[in-house]
């Protein structure tokens, strides 16, 4: 709207103003009929607007004092924030910008067909992704429709497109298509069969175990809407069944008595929790068994070390024992001699029907305890330097 450069009326309104002060100017006599008629709806307009210029005005001032009074509302909901005790005192003195940060949109890859690798995003998951991006734009329903058919290509758009308006008009019936075309192809009894026969495997720890529990039941209730109330019931029942280990069952089935209203992820926690000390607990027992194990290992190892190392001993000294034999000709020491047997045999001629006090060709006490030297030859240095190495 144009205004005139001399007043907040507008330029219209202005005009007529002068046409009606030029006409009012005209003598009397000189007016026609048709010209006073005419003047006479220039003034009825001009006080129209003049009335619709005035309710515009108090339109305005009543929006000013609005405006003012949302204002002044803010800046007392500032300084009551200020005051508030819960303020750091690090904020008491002034005022501080508070950062808050806000992710980029998320990119939706486009859905072409079944996954043919596991790295790939299979139907469900790309269905969940599309879901959540549509929800944060806040589209309506066609403009739903047309964000999914226009992140699809190759089979999965051929697909959708090939139904007709009845499929690409309901966002719905599009991810209802993909995910009974390209998904693992279960039908509802079948997919309730897994769920209510699924068991925990060795190599799934509980957390997998439950989160394949979540996939099944919301798989679910996409295909049927119905079991959605009773989601939170049936999930925690199922885990209680589902666990390998006894006395998580029966932990499990505790908490469901115990706590009701515990929701099915608060329950997996704490079973969590509760499974983590037990662990903590035995393998503080198999720690301390273990450092027994090797305590008893240690002390075998020791025993066995220094048996070989008395072997060695006795080798070392029959080995000198020989060296002294073959040096003096004769046995140098009278020893007696065990048998193999384990019977003791006789130090003089080694029989085993007497002993050496009894010994039939003993002939002094002095041949057992005296060491017998050839006395044709003494023994040279070279053989004395041997000798006292051996020793």
């Amino acid at each position: 709207m144009v205004y005139c450069c001399h007043c907040a009326v507008p330029l219209y309104c202005a005009l007529l103003l002068y046409c009606v002060t030029q006409y009012s100017c005209v003598a009397p006599g000189a007016l026609t009929m048709s010209d006073e008629e005419e003047i006479a709806q220039l003034k009825q307009k001009l006080d129209n607007l003049k009335a619709a210029f005035s309710r515009k005005e108090d339109e305005v001032a009543a929006a000013t004092a609005d405006a003012k009074a949302a204002e002044q509302e803010v800046k007392r909901l500032i300084n009551k924030d200020r005051a508030s005790p819960n303020t750091s005192s690090g904020n008491a003195g002034g005022t501080q910008g508070k950062m808050v940060y806000m992710a980029p949109s998320r990119k939706l890859d486009r859905f072409k067909e079944k996954p043919e690798i596991a790295t790939e995003l299979s139907v469900d998951d790309w269905i969940e992704d599309a879901k959540a991006i549509i929800l944060s734009r806040n589209l309506t329903e066609s403009e739903q429709a047309a964000f999914i058919i226009e992140h699809l290509a190759g089979k999965a758009r051929r697909e959708i497109l090939g139904r007709g308006k009845s499929v690409t008009s309901s966002p719905r019936e599009i991810f209802t298509v993909l995910s009974r075309v390209f998904g693992d192809g279960d039908s509802l009894p079948q997919l309730q069969q897994r769920f209510y026969s699924y068991r925990q495997t060795e190599k799934d720890d509980i957390i997998a175990c439950s989160l394949e529990l979540v996939n099944l039941y919301d798989r679910i209730i996409q295909l049927d809407p119905s079991f959605k109330p009773g989601r939170e019931t049936q999930l925690k029942n199922r885990l209680a069944e589902a666990v390998h280990e006894e006395s998580m069952q029966m932990e499990l089935r505790r908490l469901n008595a115990d706590q009701p209203d515990l929701s099915f992820f608060d329950m997996r926690d704490q079973i969590i929790r509760l499974m983590g000390q037990k662990g903590k607990c035995q393998k503080q027992k198999r720690d301390a068994t273990v450092r027994e194990a090797t305590v008893e290992g240690d002390v075998y190892s020791l025993v066995l070390k220094q048996g070989e190392q008395i072997a060695a001993q006795q080798k070392q000294i029959e080995s000198l024992l020989s060296v002294l034999q073959n040096k003096s000709g004769k046995s140098t020491v009278k020893r007696q001699v065990v048998a193999t047997d384990g019977k003791r045999h006789c130090w003089i001629c080694n029989s085993a029907d007497h002993l050496r006090k009894n010994c039939p060709q003993k002939k002094s006490r002095s041949d057992l305890s005296t060491v017998t030297i050839p006395s044709q030859s003494a023994p040279k240095a070279q053989d004395l330097n041997a000798d006292s190495l051996l020793l």
